[in-house]
């Protein structure tokens, strides 16, 4: 049965395998470029990977060398450290060491003087020398008893480590931790007196402690023991917040907030003893609300009128009883009208 292919495209097959290879043809001028294409590629990324490791390597290299640095410098301050504490050590050894040989040797001369002084006491003779040996014994004795002895210890065992101060650099690492042998003394630590500042009813008030070392030097790290402690008169219990800022200086910045008013003892204390000039007594002032008005001037806020004084205490001319612009005692900004303080939020004064 003939089929008929009404519908479709009739192509002979010549003029198909003509197309055809045209068409493979015109696909492979396509795609060799790509070939090249493709083998650039690869190469980049497999140069790429080396770079990578490479660059893995270098920077290993700056860790380990920033690293490996920093702990040599490290081992270095640490030997230093450990040098100058057992030179420490052994200059505080040295010391006592002498006092104690000092006091032993006193000690023992005591002994033999006491007794060759008990057995010629005890001896009833009268030979004509037992009065020389008596008088030897005498002035060695008024010797003994007349001498002024070290008895309390030269030394002390106050060393302390402070990690927190900086030694400068080594091997440009900057260093931290300092070796401390300034023991610190209440006697001769002070509360600084032009620090003292007013104190208020809730308000934070403030004092700087300065402490000095047992020899009269001030301290110049911090790390103390310093406390302060606030106590409203007649204690009731309650307790006043507190808090010691410490300047790394040696000195100390103390904080309280009363929260009553009235009389207060304020004890300030250096390894639980006072310091010189504590405890010292302060009257915390009770809060007073502003009963004015926060104003430029007198006259702007009640419209001119001429009757109403300012806290500022300034006057215009002729009869106006309280303050404006540009006249003298003004104090040139807003201020309270109840009492002058120039502060809006603030207490009236």
């Amino acid at each position: 049965k003939d089929l008929k292919h009404t519908e479709h495209q009739i192509v002979s097959m010549n003029d198909m395998d003509i197309h055809c290879f045209e068409k493979l043809q015109n696909l492979l001028t396509k795609t060799k470029p790509l070939v090249s294409t493709l083998k650039e590629s690869i190469l980049t990324i497999e140069n790429l990977q080396i770079a990578i490791e490479q660059r893995v390597a270098h920077v290993g290299d700056d860790i380990s060398d920033l690293i490996d640095g920093h702990i040599a410098a490290l081992h270095e301050h640490k030997l230093a450290l450990l040098s100058e504490l057992r030179s420490i050590g052994d200059h505080k050894i040295n010391v006592l060491s002498d006092q104690l040989n000092c006091l032993c040797n006193t000690l023992e001369d005591i002994h033999k003087t006491c007794g060759l002084t008990s057995e010629v006491l005890s001896l009833e003779t009268k030979l004509s020398n037992s009065v020389s040996a008596k008088l030897s014994l005498a002035h060695q004795l008024e010797e003994l008893t007349n001498t002024r002895y070290e008895y309390k210890p030269q030394e002390d065992d106050y060393i302390r480590f402070v990690p927190n101060v900086s030694v400068g650099y080594k091997k440009r690492y900057n260093m931290f931790g300092i070796l401390d042998t300034q023991t610190p003394s209440y006697a001769h630590s002070i509360i600084n007196e032009d620090s003292i500042s007013e104190a208020k009813q809730r308000n934070t008030a403030s004092l700087t402690v300065t402490v000095f070392d047992k020899e009269g030097a001030r301290k110049l790290i911090g790390g103390d023991s310093v406390e302060l402690k606030v106590q409203p008169l007649p204690h009731n219990g309650s307790q006043v917040k507190t808090e010691v800022i410490d300047n790394e200086d040696g000195s100390y910045k103390l904080l309280y907030v009363p929260q009553i008013a009235g009389e207060h003892r304020i004890s300030v204390l250096l390894g639980g003893k006072h310091i010189k000039g504590s405890p010292i007594f302060m009257n915390v002032r009770m809060r007073k609300k502003h009963h004015g008005r926060f104003h430029c001037c007198t006259f702007c806020s009640t419209e001119g009128k001429m009757h109403i004084p300012c806290g500022c205490g300034a006057t215009m001319p002729g009869s106006h009883s309280g303050c404006g612009h540009g006249h003298k005692g003004h104090p040139g900004c807003w201020h309270w009208s109840c009492c002058g303080n120039i502060e809006e939020k603030s207490d009236c004064l």
